[in-house]
C-alpha cells in the first residue's frame, strides 16, 4: 500500500509537471503567440516554409473569419514574398485550432489559341477532377477569344449551343464549371445579319445547369478593332454591349452565397458592380478573367496582375473569398496590338491579401479555398 502510494504521487507530480501544464498551454489564448504576427506575408525568404513552433511550414491567418490555419507555404519569386499554400492539408499543430471547411478549385489558365476548344477544356475539368476539385473556371471570353469579331454574327444565345457546350464539360466530369463566353444580344439596327453582343459568364452544376448567368456591366468601350465591325455600331471601333446590374446576383451553392462577375467588373476604379454586390453579402466570388498587357515582362505588376485585382476587390467587399482563371499566350484581336494574356490566376481573402496564385507556365493550378458549406 505504502509503495502503491508513493507510485500515485510520483504520477501525480508527473502529471503536475508535464500533461496538466501542456493542456492548460494548448486551450490558452497564449498559445498561438510563439507565432509571428500577421501571417505569411511578413516572413522573409528565409523565415518561408518554417514554424515558429514545431512542424513544416509557417502560420497564416486565414483574415476575415474567427479561424485561424496553419498551412505549409512557399516563396513565389515572381511576386517576392511569402504565400500560403492551401493546396495541402492544413497542418494541426498542439494548438486547440478550427479548420474551417474548403473547397478545392482548379484555375485554368487556358493558352489564348485554344479558345473554343471543347475537347481540351472537358479533358482539363476531367484532370482538375481527379485531382479532388469541386470547381473548375475557365477565363474571360474561352470560347471565341476576347475581342474577336466573328461574335457579332456566330456568338449563340444563353442557353444556347456554346452554353450546351460547357454544359456537357460539366456534366461529363461530373465537376461545377465556370466560364466567360460571348453571349448574342439584340439585333443591330440597320444590319440583317450582325447582333450586339454580351461579354458574359456562366456557373454550372454538375448537372449541366445554369445557376448564375451574367453579362459583364463594365465594359471597354471601342476594344474592337474598327476595321473588322459590323456597320451600325458607330465610329472608333466596336464594344460589347453593356449587361444591367441586375445580373449581379447571388446563389447558394456548396460554396456558400456564390456570385459570378467578368473581369472588369471586379476593378476598384468603378465600383458600380462592386457595390450592387456588396449589398448581397457574397461569400464567394468567381471570375473568369482576361487580364492582358502589352509585353510578357509587365504581366505581375500592378494593373497587370488578375489575383492583384482580386485581393483589391475582395478588400472592398469585406465578406467574400474571390477567385478567377485567366487566360495566358497572345491576345489575337482588337485593338492595342501587340499583346499577351498574363495568367496570374489565383484567389484572394476577405482582407484583400492574395491566399494563392499560379505560376504562368502552370496551365492549371489548384486551391483549397475556405467556404461556408450551407
Amino acid at each position: 500500500m505504502f509503495h502503491n502510494n508513493i507510485a500515485v504521487q510520483i504520477f501525480a507530480v508527473i502529471l503536475g509537471i508535464f500533461v496538466f501544464p501542456v493542456l492548460s498551454f494548448a486551450q490558452s489564448s497564449n498559445c498561438t503567440r510563439a507565432y509571428k504576427p500577421g501571417g505569411c506575408a511578413q516572413f522573409n525568404r528565409q523565415e518561408c516554409g518554417k514554424y515558429m513552433y514545431p512542424g513544416d511550414g509557417c502560420r497564416c491567418d486565414v483574415a476575415g473569419t474567427s479561424y485561424d490555419q496553419f498551412v505549409p507555404c512557399y516563396w513565389n519569386q515572381k511576386f517576392n514574398t511569402c504565400l500560403a499554400d492551401f493546396r495541402t492539408e492544413p497542418w494541426r499543430g498542439s494548438c486547440p485550432i478550427k479548420i474551417q471547411s474548403t473547397a478545392r478549385v482548379a484555375v485554368v489558365q487556358l493558352d489564348s489559341s485554344k479558345a473554343g476548344d471543347y475537347a481540351a477544356m472537358t479533358n482539363l475539368a476531367r484532370q482538375a477532377k481527379e485531382r479532388g476539385a469541386e470547381l473548375v473556371i475557365f477565363p474571360e471570353s474561352s470560347a471565341f477569344g476576347w475581342l474577336n469579331p466573328e461574335v457579332f454574327t456566330q456568338a449563340d444565345p444563353i442557353p444556347g449551343n456554346t452554353s450546351s457546350e460547357f454544359a456537357f464539360v460539366a456534366i461529363s466530369a461530373n465537376i461545377w464549371v465556370a466560364a466567360g463566353l460571348a453571349e448574342r444580344g439584340p439585333k443591330i439596327p440597320g444590319n440583317t445579319a450582325a447582333y450586339e453582343v454580351y461579354d458574359s459568364g456562366l456557373l454550372i452544376n454538375p448537372k449541366g445547369e445554369i445557376v448564375l448567368h451574367h453579362r459583364k456591366y463594365s465594359v471597354l468601350k471601342n476594344a474592337f478593332n474598327p476595321k473588322d465591325c459590323p456597320a451600325g455600331l458607330g465610329k472608333g471601333g466596336g464594344s460589347y454591349t453593356a449587361g444591367p446590374l441586375s445580373d449581379i446576383k447571388v446563389a447558394q451553392t456548396p460554396f456558400g452565397r456564390t456570385a459570378i462577375l467578368v473581369c472588369a467588373d471586379a476593378y476598384t476604379y468603378d465600383t458600380t458592380a462592386l457595390q450592387t454586390l456588396k449589398s448581397l453579402k457574397p461569400e464567394f466570388v468567381i471570375i473568369p478573367w482576361g487580364v492582358a498587357a502589352g509585353t510578357e515582362k509587365d504581366c505581375g505588376k500592378e494593373y497587370f496582375n488578375a489575383t492583384d485585382f482580386a485581393a483589391k476587390a475582395a478588400k472592398y467587399l469585406e465578406t467574400a473569398y474571390m477567385v478567377g482563371a485567366n487566360a495566358v499566350g497572345k491576345r489575337p484581336y482588337g485593338r492595342f496590338l501587340p499583346s499577351v494574356y498574363c495568367g496570374t490566376s489565383g484567389f484572394a481573402t476577405p482582407a484583400g491579401k492574395i491566399g494563392g496564385v499560379a505560376d504562368t507556365l502552370q496551365e492549371m493550378a489548384i486551391f483549397d479555398i475556405p467556404v461556408k458549406r450551407p
